[in-house]
């Protein structure tokens, strides 16, 4: 895939506008009182920093997920492994998230009716 594949044109990449549509499928499950889980791995775990200033504000994904959490609509939990490779550290994360790993993966795997990977 080449850059220009990865590029909305308006500087969003294709990354951040899938977990953008994870988000509005996420707020979509909870208005029909469905429980909502998100675990963040890979490049995901770049869309819980706080301190991210995005070019349009509809496009402001921290903010979107701090007020689902502060709702109490979703449970947010975020590799650790990924946010150490990226460079994101626990005071950069949204309140109410919180870094985990495989153990707390596989336990969702394995309570959850419905997995959806959000991955390219």
């Amino acid at each position: 895939m080449s850059d220009e594949d990865n590029d909305s044109g308006d500087g969003t990449s294709l990354h951040v506008r899938r977990f953008g549509h994870g988000t509005q499928d996420s707020r979509s499950s909870c208005r029909k009182g469905h429980e909502v889980n998100l675990f963040l791995f890979a490049d995901s775990v770049l869309c819980i920093n706080k301190n991210i200033k995005p070019l349009r504000i509809d496009r402001n994904i921290p903010n979107k997920i701090k007020e689902m959490i502060s709702a109490g609509k979703i449970k947010v939990d975020i590799c650790g492994i990924c946010m150490d490779y990226r460079g994101i550290t626990t005071d950069m994360i949204v309140d109410g998230a919180k870094p985990s790993g495989l153990p707390e993966l596989a336990q969702l795997l394995v309570t959850s009716d419905r997995f959806i990977n959000l991955m390219a």
